[in-house]
């Protein structure tokens, strides 16, 4: 399962969304994909430790 905020179809989002940003991130206790920590903490409503 892949979540995000405003994901197009490349796989990028509304806050990394240059040509080269086509990444997907795994957090711990977590099975789903996320472009970005940004979306990760939008949609989970807390920080991670990257920066």
């Amino acid at each position: 399962m892949y979540k995000c905020i405003n994901l197009d179809k490349k796989g990028r989002c509304a806050h990394y969304n240059k040509f080269e940003d086509i990444v997907s991130y795994q957090f711990p206790n977590d099975n789903a994909f996320y472009p970005c920590h940004k979306c990760y903490e939008a949609i989970h409503h807390h920080h991670t430790d990257n920066k």
